[in-house]
Protein backbone atom coordinates (compact mmCIF):
# COMPACT_ATOMS: atom_id res chain seq x y z
CA UNK A 1 0.00 0.00 0.00
CA UNK A 2 1.49 3.32 -1.02
CA UNK A 3 1.67 6.18 1.41
CA UNK A 4 -0.75 8.26 -0.62
CA UNK A 5 -3.55 5.64 -0.52
CA UNK A 6 -4.27 5.78 3.21
CA UNK A 7 -6.51 8.84 3.20
CA UNK A 8 -7.59 8.40 6.83
CA UNK A 9 -3.98 8.43 7.97
CA UNK A 10 -3.24 11.48 5.81
CA UNK A 11 -6.21 13.28 7.36
CA UNK A 12 -5.15 12.48 10.94
CA UNK A 13 -1.49 13.25 10.28
CA UNK A 14 -2.27 16.54 8.55
CA UNK A 15 -4.44 17.81 11.40
CA UNK A 16 -1.95 16.74 14.07
CA UNK A 17 0.96 18.20 12.10
CA UNK A 18 -0.61 21.66 12.26
CA UNK A 19 -0.80 21.49 16.06
CA UNK A 20 2.60 20.05 16.84
CA UNK A 21 4.41 22.27 14.37
CA UNK A 22 3.09 25.17 16.46
CA UNK A 23 4.92 23.53 19.38
CA UNK A 24 8.22 23.40 17.50
CA UNK A 25 8.09 19.82 16.15
CA UNK A 26 9.28 18.92 12.67
CA UNK A 27 8.50 15.82 10.62
CA UNK A 28 11.42 13.38 10.91
CA UNK A 29 9.97 10.42 9.01
CA UNK A 30 6.77 9.00 7.53
CA UNK A 31 7.01 5.41 6.46
CA UNK A 32 5.17 2.14 6.02
CA UNK A 33 6.06 -0.11 8.96
CA UNK A 34 4.67 -3.25 7.30
CA UNK A 35 4.47 -3.53 3.51
CA UNK A 36 1.95 -6.38 3.66
CA UNK A 37 -0.77 -4.77 5.75
CA UNK A 38 0.09 -1.08 5.33
CA UNK A 39 0.83 -0.30 8.99
CA UNK A 40 2.38 3.14 9.14
CA UNK A 41 4.08 5.61 11.48
CA UNK A 42 4.80 9.33 11.17
CA UNK A 43 7.42 10.68 13.55
CA UNK A 44 7.73 14.32 14.64
CA UNK A 45 10.59 15.53 16.83
CA UNK A 46 12.11 18.44 18.68
CA UNK A 47 15.52 18.43 20.32
CA UNK A 48 14.12 16.64 23.38
CA UNK A 49 10.69 15.21 22.45
CA UNK A 50 9.12 12.93 19.88
CA UNK A 51 5.50 12.44 18.84
CA UNK A 52 4.42 9.41 16.85
CA UNK A 53 1.21 8.87 14.90
CA UNK A 54 0.80 5.13 14.40
CA UNK A 55 -1.63 3.19 12.24
CA UNK A 56 -1.53 -0.46 13.36
CA UNK A 57 -3.36 -2.30 10.59
CA UNK A 58 -3.37 -5.67 12.39
CA UNK A 59 -5.06 -4.26 15.49
CA UNK A 60 -7.03 -1.72 13.42
CA UNK A 61 -6.11 1.15 15.69
CA UNK A 62 -4.63 4.63 15.58
CA UNK A 63 -2.23 5.51 18.40
CA UNK A 64 -0.88 8.91 19.40
CA UNK A 65 2.27 8.47 21.42
CA UNK A 66 4.93 10.69 22.94
CA UNK A 67 8.55 9.92 23.77
CA UNK A 68 11.89 11.55 24.39
CA UNK A 69 14.92 12.29 22.26
CA UNK A 70 18.45 11.84 23.61
CA UNK A 71 21.48 12.98 21.62
CA UNK A 72 19.40 13.13 18.46
CA UNK A 73 18.06 9.58 18.87
CA UNK A 74 14.44 8.74 19.72
CA UNK A 75 14.26 6.63 22.88
CA UNK A 76 12.23 3.41 22.95
CA UNK A 77 10.09 4.47 25.95
CA UNK A 78 6.82 5.62 24.39
CA UNK A 79 3.78 6.81 26.35
CA UNK A 80 0.33 6.48 24.77
CA UNK A 81 -1.61 9.75 24.76
CA UNK A 82 -4.66 8.49 22.88
CA UNK A 83 -5.83 5.32 21.17
CA UNK A 84 -8.75 4.82 18.78
CA UNK A 85 -9.96 1.71 16.98
CA UNK A 86 -10.70 2.21 13.28
CA UNK A 87 -12.00 -0.27 10.71
CA UNK A 88 -11.35 0.89 7.12
CA UNK A 89 -14.06 -1.49 5.90
CA UNK A 90 -16.87 0.12 7.89
CA UNK A 91 -15.60 3.60 8.79
CA UNK A 92 -14.85 6.66 6.72
CA UNK A 93 -13.25 10.11 6.82
CA UNK A 94 -15.93 11.35 9.22
CA UNK A 95 -14.68 8.84 11.78
CA UNK A 96 -11.08 9.75 10.97
CA UNK A 97 -11.93 13.39 11.75
CA UNK A 98 -13.16 12.32 15.20
CA UNK A 99 -9.79 10.66 15.78
CA UNK A 100 -7.97 13.76 14.53
CA UNK A 101 -10.03 15.98 16.85
CA UNK A 102 -9.16 13.83 19.86
CA UNK A 103 -5.47 13.72 18.91
CA UNK A 104 -5.48 17.51 18.55
CA UNK A 105 -7.07 17.91 21.99
CA UNK A 106 -4.55 15.51 23.54
CA UNK A 107 -1.63 17.43 22.05
CA UNK A 108 -2.97 20.84 23.00
CA UNK A 109 -3.13 19.63 26.59
CA UNK A 110 0.61 19.01 26.55
CA UNK A 111 2.51 21.66 28.42
CA UNK A 112 3.70 24.55 26.24
CA UNK A 113 7.39 24.65 25.39
CA UNK A 114 7.92 27.72 27.56
CA UNK A 115 6.70 26.00 30.73
CA UNK A 116 9.06 23.08 31.35
CA UNK A 117 8.53 23.15 35.12
CA UNK A 118 5.14 21.46 34.68
CA UNK A 119 6.37 18.39 32.87
CA UNK A 120 5.42 15.04 34.36
CA UNK A 121 8.49 12.77 34.36
CA UNK A 122 7.06 10.49 37.03
CA UNK A 123 3.87 9.81 35.09
CA UNK A 124 5.79 9.06 31.89
CA UNK A 125 7.81 6.37 33.68
CA UNK A 126 4.80 4.81 35.38
CA UNK A 127 4.15 1.22 34.35
CA UNK A 128 0.91 0.68 32.48
CA UNK A 129 -1.72 -1.58 34.03
CA UNK A 130 -1.98 -4.94 32.24
CA UNK A 131 -5.07 -7.07 31.63
CA UNK A 132 -4.07 -9.46 34.40
CA UNK A 133 -3.52 -6.46 36.66
CA UNK A 134 -6.98 -5.12 35.83
CA UNK A 135 -8.62 -8.41 36.82
CA UNK A 136 -6.57 -8.59 40.02
CA UNK A 137 -7.51 -5.01 40.90
CA UNK A 138 -11.18 -5.74 40.24
CA UNK A 139 -11.14 -8.67 42.66
CA UNK A 140 -9.34 -6.57 45.27
CA UNK A 141 -12.07 -3.95 44.92
CA UNK A 142 -14.81 -6.59 44.94
CA UNK A 143 -13.52 -9.48 47.09
CA UNK A 144 -16.87 -11.26 46.73
CA UNK A 145 -15.65 -12.27 43.26
CA UNK A 146 -12.57 -14.11 44.51
CA UNK A 147 -14.49 -17.40 44.37
CA UNK A 148 -15.46 -16.70 40.74
CA UNK A 149 -11.82 -15.99 39.91
CA UNK A 150 -10.66 -19.20 41.63
CA UNK A 151 -13.30 -21.20 39.76
CA UNK A 152 -12.30 -19.54 36.47
CA UNK A 153 -8.63 -20.47 36.94
CA UNK A 154 -9.51 -24.01 37.96
CA UNK A 155 -11.74 -24.42 34.90
CA UNK A 156 -9.34 -22.96 32.31
CA UNK A 157 -6.06 -23.87 34.00
CA UNK A 158 -4.97 -20.23 33.91
CA UNK A 159 -6.35 -16.71 34.02
CA UNK A 160 -7.94 -15.70 30.72
CA UNK A 161 -8.54 -12.02 31.46
CA UNK A 162 -10.72 -11.26 28.42
CA UNK A 163 -12.98 -14.18 29.30
CA UNK A 164 -13.22 -13.14 32.95
CA UNK A 165 -14.05 -9.57 31.93
CA UNK A 166 -16.68 -10.80 29.46
CA UNK A 167 -18.31 -13.25 31.85
CA UNK A 168 -17.92 -11.69 35.30
CA UNK A 169 -17.16 -7.97 35.09
CA UNK A 170 -19.74 -7.39 32.35
CA UNK A 171 -22.37 -9.25 34.35
CA UNK A 172 -21.72 -7.04 37.37
CA UNK A 173 -21.68 -3.83 35.31
CA UNK A 174 -24.97 -4.57 33.55
CA UNK A 175 -26.61 -5.66 36.81
CA UNK A 176 -25.71 -2.39 38.53
CA UNK A 177 -26.76 -0.27 35.54
CA UNK A 178 -30.11 -1.98 35.01
CA UNK A 179 -30.92 -1.76 38.73
CA UNK A 180 -29.68 1.86 38.74
CA UNK A 181 -27.63 1.36 41.89
CA UNK A 182 -25.97 4.73 41.54
CA UNK A 183 -23.40 4.50 44.33
CA UNK A 184 -22.23 1.11 43.04
CA UNK A 185 -22.15 2.34 39.43
CA UNK A 186 -20.09 5.37 40.45
CA UNK A 187 -17.55 3.16 42.23
CA UNK A 188 -17.28 0.81 39.23
CA UNK A 189 -16.81 3.59 36.69
CA UNK A 190 -14.19 5.31 38.83
CA UNK A 191 -12.36 1.99 38.52
CA UNK A 192 -12.93 1.79 34.74
CA UNK A 193 -12.02 5.44 34.08
CA UNK A 194 -8.78 4.99 36.02
CA UNK A 195 -7.85 1.76 34.26
CA UNK A 196 -8.66 3.19 30.83
CA UNK A 197 -6.39 6.17 31.51
CA UNK A 198 -3.57 4.14 33.05
CA UNK A 199 -3.92 0.78 31.31
CA UNK A 200 -1.95 -0.54 28.37
CA UNK A 201 -3.43 -0.95 24.89
CA UNK A 202 -4.90 -4.37 25.73
CA UNK A 203 -6.70 -2.95 28.79
CA UNK A 204 -8.16 -0.10 26.75
CA UNK A 205 -9.31 -2.48 24.04
CA UNK A 206 -10.87 -4.87 26.59
CA UNK A 207 -12.85 -2.05 28.20
CA UNK A 208 -14.04 -0.72 24.85
CA UNK A 209 -14.87 -4.02 23.14
CA UNK A 210 -15.05 -6.93 25.59
CA UNK A 211 -16.85 -5.01 28.34
CA UNK A 212 -18.75 -2.12 26.76
CA UNK A 213 -20.15 -4.15 23.86
CA UNK A 214 -22.66 -5.41 26.43
CA UNK A 215 -24.05 -1.87 26.61
CA UNK A 216 -25.35 -2.26 23.07
CA UNK A 217 -27.96 -4.69 24.37
CA UNK A 218 -29.55 -2.13 26.68
CA UNK A 219 -30.05 1.42 25.38
CA UNK A 220 -31.11 2.81 28.76
CA UNK A 221 -28.10 1.33 30.55
CA UNK A 222 -25.78 2.68 27.86
CA UNK A 223 -27.28 6.17 28.15
CA UNK A 224 -26.94 6.16 31.94
CA UNK A 225 -23.30 5.03 31.79
CA UNK A 226 -22.36 7.45 29.02
CA UNK A 227 -24.12 10.56 30.26
CA UNK A 228 -23.43 10.22 33.98
CA UNK A 229 -20.48 7.98 34.80
CA UNK A 230 -17.99 7.84 31.92
CA UNK A 231 -15.13 10.33 31.98
CA UNK A 232 -14.91 12.62 28.94
CA UNK A 233 -12.01 10.56 27.58
CA UNK A 234 -13.88 7.30 28.04
CA UNK A 235 -17.06 8.79 26.58
CA UNK A 236 -15.33 10.03 23.42
CA UNK A 237 -13.71 6.66 22.86
CA UNK A 238 -16.95 4.77 23.44
CA UNK A 239 -18.92 7.00 21.07
CA UNK A 240 -16.43 6.10 18.36
CA UNK A 241 -16.32 2.40 19.23
CA UNK A 242 -20.09 2.18 19.62
CA UNK A 243 -20.57 3.53 16.09
CA UNK A 244 -18.14 0.96 14.74
CA UNK A 245 -19.74 -1.97 16.57
CA UNK A 246 -23.21 -0.91 15.44
CA UNK A 247 -22.07 -0.71 11.83
CA UNK A 248 -20.66 -4.22 12.09
CA UNK A 249 -23.94 -5.40 13.60
CA UNK A 250 -25.92 -3.86 10.74
CA UNK A 251 -23.82 -5.78 8.22
CA UNK A 252 -24.49 -9.18 9.80
CA UNK A 253 -27.02 -11.41 7.96
CA UNK A 254 -30.50 -11.32 9.45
Amino acid sequence: MGLEKNTAFELVKGRVADVIQEQGFTLKSDEVADEQDGSRIALFVTEKKAVGIVWDAKKKQYVLQIGTVTDGKVDENWRTLALWLFDPQTQDDKDAKSIANDFEDSLRQLNPKNAPVKREPVQSKKSKITLNGMVENFVKLYPQYQDRLDAHIEHYGQLLPDTFIDEVMAEYMMSMLTQKKNAFIKKLFEFLNNHYNNGDDDVRSAIMVTLFRHLLDNEEAERLAQETYMSETLKRSWMQMGRMLRKKGDQLPR
